[in-house]
């Protein structure tokens, strides 16, 4: 049996890992907010449970009567929202071109559609499921006149998750640089795509890449703003 030292320090360490998965939040568009919280919470709760099974301890037996009641409140929330999160998955498989056969953008469209059926299909008759399933139908569809196209144009990379973490830390940058909140549209408005290309990752190497612009041609460039 631990000394008691070791079992306030389990008791303290387990109190930790509870209020730091408390913390959890999601990350649209595939890590629903919840979904992790409750996932490590069981395997917490499965823990205490185990060490329960071979010593007695009050103040661990409270913890795992509250998260016991605690998972089983949202436990029915949880199957929905797992059952949105294998749908986003879906949604993503099917718009994704990798692997596949090529394909047109007419095509991925009805693939898209029949996907959308299956998805109604499966939310009928569960309020919450319903919901769940009307909500990523409007998403979609207020996506759809962008989506498409690009499978039609050959070398143009498809929208999805990496490609908009690029303009997001595409705005990070400009904030950091310019101090103006929304310059990124007049930014690229004014100077080109080229602000979309990564800047260089150390102070060397931004050193190097200005000292190989040719004097002549940025002042010329400035003349002509």
């Amino acid at each position: 049996m631990p000394a008691e030292g070791e079992r306030e320090e389990i008791v303290t360490v387990i109190q930790q890992k509870i209020r730091y998965l408390l913390t959890l939040k999601g990350r649209p568009p595939f890590r629903l907010a919840g979904i992790e919280m409750y996932e490590r919470l069981c395997e917490v709760n499965d823990c205490v449970r185990s060490m329960l099974d071979s010593h007695s301890d009050q103040r661990l037996s409270h913890i795992q009567h509250s998260l016991e009641a605690a998972l089983a409140s949202v436990r029915d929330s949880y199957g929905d929202l797992h059952q949105a999160e294998h749908w986003l998955e879906k949604i993503a498989e099917v718009l994704d071109p990798e692997g596949k056969p090529e394909r047109s953008g007419t095509e991925v469209r009805q693939e898209l559609c029949d996907a959308g059926e299956v998805i109604r299909a499966q939310g009928q008759g569960h309020p919450v499921l319903e919901e769940l399933a009307s909500h990523i139908a409007r998403t979609t569809e207020n996506y759809a006149p962008g989506l498409f196209h690009t499978y039609d144009i050959e070398d143009v990379p498809r929208t999805n998750n990496d490609r908009e973490s690029e303009f997001h830390r595409l705005t990070q940058r400009l904030l950091r640089t310019t101090g103006q909140q929304g310059a990124t549209r007049r930014m690229l408005l004014r100077s080109g795509a080229w602000e979309t290309i990564p800047p260089p990752d150390t102070l060397e190497e931004i050193i190097e890449a200005f000292g190989s612009v040719d004097p002549d041609a940025l002042h010329q460039e400035r003349d002509n703003e």
